[in-house]
C-alpha cells in the first residue's frame, strides 16, 4: 500500500491508501516471516529500483550520505514495520512519516552503522536487538541525500 499525496498540506495519518502494482502476484505469507525474509536477502537477487534519484526537485550534484533502518518487528500480530513521525520543529522533513535514520557522521564506518546509530538516537532501539539482513540500492533524494535503506529484523517489540 502507498499513500496518495503527502506533504505539509495534510495530516499523513489521514491519507488514503491504495493498492500498488495490482498486476504483480501476491506475496506468500511465508515469504514475509523473519525466516522468509532472511532467505530472500541471502539470495542477493540483483535488482534496480524504478527511480534511483528524485531530480524533479533540481540538480543534486553532491548528495550527502545518509541511511535509514527498515526495522521489521516480530510481534504477536505478525511482522510489523516501525515508522516514526518527524517532529514539526525540524528544519527539514518536518512532520513526515519516516524510517528512523539520517545523515552519516564521520564516526560511522558504513551506511549500516549510520542506520543503527540513528535508530538508537531516534527511537532508542539498541543495536543488539537488530539483525541486519540486507540493504536496498541507494536512492538520491531531491533534497540532497544519497540514502541507503538497511533492512533489519527485530525478534520482539523493544
Amino acid at each position: 500500500m502507498r499513500g496518495t499525496g503527502a506533504g505539509r498540506a495534510g495530516d499523513p495519518h489521514n491519507l488514503p491508501a491504495e493498492p500498488a502494482h495490482d498486476d504483480l502476484p501476491a506475496i506468500r505469507s511465508d515469504d514475509l516471516t523473519h525466516d522468509g525474509l532472511r532467505e530472500r536477502f541471502a539470495r542477493h537477487a540483483p535488482w534496480q529500483p524504478e527511480i534511483v534519484n528524485d531530480r524533479a526537485w533540481g540538480d543534486v550534484s553532491d548528495p550527502q550520505a545518509a541511511a535509514v533502518l527498515v526495522p521489521i518487528v516480530r510481534s504477536d500480530a505478525g511482522s510489523q514495520i516501525l515508522l516514526t513521525t518527524r517532529p514539526d520543529h525540524l528544519r527539514s522533513h518536518s512532520g513526515q512519516i519516516a524510517f528512523p535514520g539520517g545523515r552519516a557522521d564521520q564516526a560511522d564506518t558504513d551506511r549500516v552503522s549510520t542506520a543503527l546509530r540513528e535508530a538508537h538516537e531516534e527511537v532508542g532501539l539498541p543495536e543488539t536487538h537488530i539483525e541486519v539482513i540486507g540493504q536496498l540500492p541507494e536512492y538520491v533524494t531531491g533534497s540532497g541525500f544519497a540514502v541507503t535503506a538497511v533492512v533489519g529484523l527485530i525478534d520482539r517489540e523493544p
